[in-house]
């Protein structure tokens, strides 16, 4: 779900509906690829609202029979709320547009912001996103009512027969196209940069690009893409290839337009290069290529690949002939065969794998061995790219930014000293090995997930200067299934249904001056996907696959025998060997070593247009104010560079114009909300800005290092690790951070970077006396930090059931049921939101929107988890046949859920499972498959959020066993359904499971729960009765077994004492409504975990019936976890 109209307003009345004419903007050119018919297709206009916005007031099949895919071109207003849909011939949803039209959008905030003003004919120039079949239906919703759409053009692509086999009229210099397959390519640092490849089509035409940074920079041809307008219709169609010699596509991930226009060389006379910024992240799928600012020497080998022509990718070689040509020589010529669609693909040299070009023009003939065709010059374009793009990836770097100033070192004893020794394994060596560094829980600094994109290693102490470097080497990373001190010598027996690769090619490393102490970290490996790592679930495993390389140093910082969680095995003579030779000795003992590695963590930056440059002011308030005070900031959603529900878990500011940060202690509480007013519209009392999901993130004493002063602009030195997660959607609000500064201990000595006046969507109001004013002292001011957000994905399945209960109907099926059952859910990609990976390592529910309570209960099953093999619509009633080859048991035992009330809340999901072991998911594989064997049921459980009856019907199906935990086949058939599903959360699985019952008395009889889980550490938790006697004495029994004593013999009649009474007796009071609470914080102690007791209340009952006037409730099996 995106917005399309937020971010700009455009003058109503400069947009006018046109009946037949198309109407694109210019600047995009290449190989033609698709045929635009004009058209008149419009819904009623204007268009009413909608009595029940679950129904389409609209509904427009286009349809263009053997078409390759379909986009639509027209314009429209779109009123407050309402939506447009635009599924497949199946009826899956593709893309989902929301947002206000200009028309509406200028009519926001008066006294009626839902109605249409009188001026008929009005819209904004649309385009849908690709869609890769030749039928789509549009359906338009209405909570509001709007203008209208109108259809003006049809953009159909050539059939599939016509586009593969089609070459434009460019001859080759040595081949006959079509060329080779991709997918056919197996050495391994071509592979990897052919994966940052993309098309780029627009209104018919294609182009060829790359990603060339870790924030989604793009590299192509000027005459492909030479305006911002020309970027407006632009899609990026990555993985659009061939499986190697079939003819089968691979499974095309398109990203959406617009993208961002950054600097542009038009061609002729000059150099032909245009850099755009992606919309969204597709770096961290895909990856990103390096430039490299040298010509190619003559017959220097080289590659290129593209999409000759527009077909699906290719790669050709050929020699660079030496030749510098164009006015003012801004070109070189080389003999890579290419071909119309081949314009804007990044010449490769195949010595270092960098691009060292951009392709262009033709010129190439077979008769002529000195004809050519012609590149744009990296040696010429680089300076200018890389001051529009400071982060822009170079040749012998690593392609991040500098600095990795929001990071975690491992082992944490080595933050900020050399560590006790120090190893080659493998980056002192030339020849291939595989080792294998394994990092415990216990050697983070915190203990809650992190995602990161980069790990860094650094030289031993002892030397003057490292030399230039180069290692050629895979990196996979997972989450271990066994100990760090306890690792099996077949190496993959110790990896984790999340083990992913994150690099393979060379990487090289520049020369350096060493003797600092500790030295820095000099050696980064970069991602091409970020990975999580939540320390809970096992530990931190780098498999570094090296197959050879040019020594940088030999020596690299490790520590060994410190006692600490870490550990080591190792294989010489192969970097893909299966089982390890070292240490060697009997029973395969793991080595107790690891290298320092320093974890960059994945951030964004706030606002997203100062990535990689400073903003225009600064500020004092709080970081560097002597005195107490409040400060609140808001950022509008569309300033991040994120789309989709986040879990913020860290945030970061930096100092102006990189100057030093002197360090200061703090004693601040901050929180965080959803805003409820315009981030640049902001109301002068505090609590009136915050939304009904605000948080309490941190509140304490926060130290914050001293950090030296570096290039503008500078990193996010100043940073802090939440307390609390939280979790914020930017399509639902303004992010909201309010600062109370208690009290500062030293100044930092510095301002921090910020943007002023700049008609950003941004805020701030400050109370410069009183942390805990009510109201600011000053007006609002349209400024803001500019802050780093470190967190993590958190999709809700389907998107629509982020901010809304889904109300088409729920059911109890595998969780409000005792009846052993197995039921599979499979969600179809588009249900996840992105098509980027994601780490699953919890799963989360919630009940549908009649239930008032759920709880106390617990739920044994196991839960499989794979990419599946079939598809929602081809779901098979035998149940192993829907699942891919990557199924994994990711959960087997019990888990818990509280008594939980104010159920209704969208975003509470109340009933969460931590997985044994966490899995990686990669929605352009296949759909989700959720396989659960439901095996028993204690407590009360309720009725769950499901998408039956839903419209529009997400792409989601369920079929089952209703009595069967271990059926082959389903008696239940495969139904259009699926469970409201978070793919996110936080803690580990304390449980608090009932046993045996309890007696009745004046009230029923009473309950026996918790105040949320036993978890390590929970401040809040706390023991519960609820149903017992009013105002009575009650006590809570604690033993350290669990006992089904019979105390009719003590006047109990019915009355059965369930623990051993051997810890402790805790004396309560019940209140009018038959409760009580006692207070019982879990503290910060690992050495609890897994501590188990038993519990039980009693209390006076006058009434109750029997001798002894009193009531016992059910038991609970306590178990505390970390």
């Amino acid at each position: 779900m995106r917005s399309r109209f937020t971010r700009a307003f455009l003058p109503a009345l400069a947009l006018v509906f046109a009946c037949a004419e198309a109407s694109f903007a210019q600047g995009f050119g290449g190989a033609r690829i698709a045929d635009l018919t004009p058209t008149n297709l419009s819904s009623p206009m204007p268009y009413p609202p909608n009595g029940n916005p679950a129904v389409p007031v609209w509904t427009q099949r286009v349809s263009m029979p053997m078409a390759s895919y379909l986009r639509v071109h027209a314009r429209m207003d779109l009123g407050i709320g309402d939506s447009l849909v635009v599924r497949d011939s199946q009826g899956a949803e593709k893309w989902r547009y929301m947002g206000k039209g200009p028309v509406s959008q200028r009519n926001a905030g008066s006294a009626d912001e839902n109605a249409l003003l009188p001026i008929p004919g009005l819209g904004e120039e649309f385009h849908t996103d690709t869609v890769f079949d030749d039928a789509i239906t549009l359906e338009l919703y209405a909570q509001s009512g709007g203008l209208g759409v109108q259809i003006h053009t049809i953009e159909h692509g050539f059939p599939w027969a016509v586009l593969r086999s089609v070459t434009s009229p460019e001859t080759p210099c040595t081949l006959t196209p079509p060329f080779l397959d991709f997918e056919c390519e197996t050495q391994p640092a071509r592979v990897a940069n052919g994966n940052a490849v993309c098309g780029l089509a627009s209104t018919g035409v294609f182009c060829s690009g790359t990603l060339i940074s870790n924030q989604s920079h793009v590299l192509t041809a000027n005459h492909c893409v030479s305006t911002q307008s020309g970027a407006n219709t632009l899609n990026l169609w990555f993985r659009f290839q061939e499986l190697c010699g079939t003819g089968t596509l691979r499974g095309t991930v398109v990203v959406p337009a617009p993208q961002t226009f950054v600097i542009g060389q038009p061609s002729g006379p000059g150099a032909d290069y245009t850099v755009l910024r992606a919309n969204g992240t597709p770096h961290t799928q895909f990856g990103f290529a390096r430039l490299e600012a040298r010509d190619p020497g003559a017959n220097e080998s080289l590659y290129i690949i593209g999409h000759p022509s527009g077909r699906p990718k290719e790669i050709t070689y050929g020699p660079a002939r030496g030749v510098i040509g164009f006015t003012g020589n801004t070109h070189f010529q080389h003999r890579a065969d290419t071909e119309g669609g081949s314009s804007g693909s990044g010449v490769f040299s195949d010595v270092s794998h960098c691009i060292v070009g951009v392709h262009t023009n033709g010129g190439c003939t077979t008769s002529d061995p000195n004809s050519g065709n012609w590149a744009s010059r990296m040696s010429q374009d680089f300076a200018a790219i890389q001051t529009a793009v400071p982060g822009v990836a170079v040749c012998g770097g690593s392609g991040s930014p500098a600095r990795c100033d929001m990071n975690e070192v491992l082992p944490q004893s080595a933050t900020n000293a050399t560590s006790n020794s120090s190893s080659g394994f493998p980056w002192g060596g030339t020849t291939a090995r595989r080792t294998l560094y394994a990092y415990g829980r216990s050697v983070l600094g915190f203990d809650k997930p992190v995602r990161f994109n980069a790990v860094e290693f650094r030289p031993n102490e002892g030397g003057t200067t490292s030399s230039a470097g180069s290692y050629d080497f895979a990196l996979f990373v997972s989450t271990g299934r066994r100990g760090a001190r306890n690792l099996d010598y077949t190496f993959d027996n110790n990896h984790g249904a999340d083990k992913v690769k994150v690099f393979d090619g060379v990487l090289n490393v520049p020369a350096a001056t060493l003797g600092a102490s500790p030295n820095p970290f000099l050696l980064k490996v970069p991602f091409s996907v970020p990975f999580e790592w939540d320390p809970a679930s096992g530990p931190l495993l780098l498999d570094i696959q090296y197959r050879s390389g040019v020594v940088a140093t030999g020596s690299w910082d490790g520590s060994i025998a410190n006692n600490e969680d870490i550990g080591r095995i190792s294989l010489s003579g192969s970097a893909n060997g299966a089982v390890a030779n070292f240490p060697g000795g009997a029973g395969n003992p793991t080595q107790n070593f690891a290298l320092a590695a320093r974890l960059c963590l994945d951030c964004e930056t706030v606002p997203d247009a100062y990535s990689t440059t400073e903003a225009n002011s600064s500020s004092s308030f709080p970081w560097n104010a002597p005195n107490p005070m409040r400060v609140l900031y808001s950022y509008d959603g569309s300033v991040l560079g994120v789309t989709g529900r986040q879990r913020i878990t860290r945030l970061g500011w930096r100092p102006d114009n990189g100057n030093a940060f002197g360090g200061a202690t703090y004693d601040v509480r901050i929180s965080l909300s959803t805003g409820v007013n315009p981030s640049n519209a902001l109301n002068t009392n505090f609590a009136a800005n915050h939304g009904a999901d605000r948080v309490v993130v941190f509140d304490g004493v926060w130290t914050s290092p001293a950090a030296p002063a570096s290039a503008a602009p500078q990193g996010f030195v100043h940073s802090i690790e939440l307390q609390n997660a939280f979790e914020y959607n930017p399509a639902l609000g303004p992010l909201v951070v309010d600062l109370q500064l208690r009290a500062t201990s030293n100044t930092a000595a510095t301002t921090f970077d910020g943007a002023f006046n700049t008609a950003e969507p941004i805020g701030r109001i400050t109370n410069t006396a009183d942390p805990n004013a009510t109201t600011s002292s000053g007006s609002v001011q349209n400024f803001a930090f500019v802050l780093g957000v470190c967190g993590e994905p958190c999709p809700t399945l389907p998107p629509v059931a982020d901010n809304a209960m889904l109300t088409g109907g729920g059911t109890g099926l595998p969780f409000n049921s005792a009846t052993a059952s197995r039921w599979q859910y499979m969600y179809g990609p588009t249900t996840l939101g992105t098509t980027q990976p994601i780490y699953i390592q919890h799963l989360r529910f919630r009940p549908d929107e009649t239930a008032t309570s759920i709880g106390p209960a617990s739920f044994t099953c196991t839960i499989d988890l794979s990419t599946a093999a079939t598809t929602p619509a081809t779901m098979s009633s035998t149940f192993n046949t829907n699942h891919g080859a990557n199924r994994a048991r990711v959960f087997d035992g019990t888990f818990s859920v509280p008594f939980t009330t104010g159920l209704g809340d969208p975003r509470l999901f109340p009933v969460s499972v931590q997985l044994d072991t966490p899995f990686y998911y990669d929605p352009t594989a296949g759909p989700l498959l959720l396989d659960i064997r439901m095996l028993g049921l204690s407590g009360s459980s309720a009725s769950f959020d499901t998408t039956f009856g839903v419209t529009p019907a997400p792409d989601d199906q369920r079929m089952g066993h209703t009595s069967d935990p271990n059926a082959a086949v389903a008696n239940f058939s495969p139904q259009r359904n699926g469970l409201a599903l978070s793919l996110c959360g936080v803690g580990c699985n304390a449980l608090a499971v009932s046993y045996g019952t309890g007696c009745a008395g004046t009230n029923g009889t009473p309950i026996n729960t918790t105040r949320g889980l036993p978890t390590i550490p929970n401040p809040n938790f706390g023991y519960r009765m609820m149903s017992g006697p009013a105002s009575q004495t009650a006590a809570l029994w604690m033993g350290i077994s669990s006992l089904n004593l019979d105390l009719s013999g003590a006047g109990a009649a019915g009355c059965f004492l369930l623990n051993t009474l051997d810890i402790a007796a805790f004396s309560s009071a019940t209140n009018a409504s038959g409760e009580a609470l006692i207070a019982s914080p879990v503290p910060s102690d690992p050495l609890l975990d897994g501590l188990t007791v038993f519990v039980q209340w009693v209390a006076i009952d006058p009434g109750a019936p029997r001798s002894l006037p009193v009531v016992l409730s059910n038991g609970l099996r306590i178990t505390l976890c970390f």
